[in-house]
């Protein structure tokens, strides 16, 4: 099979603060506040990283510094 056909799996919450470099709470505090799109089924939470990249990508702008 090849790389591109391959089926993504989901991460849970520490791997994605992990790739984000946030904490599992800022995690908790993005779902609330719907900034991160996610899978509930059951108790469980679960992500798939493209779809986070994808969300962030298209929501939000780039915020570069102003030189001075």
């Amino acid at each position: 099979m090849s790389e591109e056909t391959k089926i993504e799996g989901f991460i849970g919450k520490p791997e994605l603060a992990r790739r984000l470099g946030k904490t599992v709470r800022t995690v908790d505090t993005w779902m609330r506040r719907g900034i991160l799109p996610y899978y509930k089924p059951d108790r469980c939470v679960l992500f798939r990283w493209s779809d986070v990249e994808q969300h962030i990508v298209r929501n939000y702008r780039i915020k570069r510094p102003t030189s001075n």
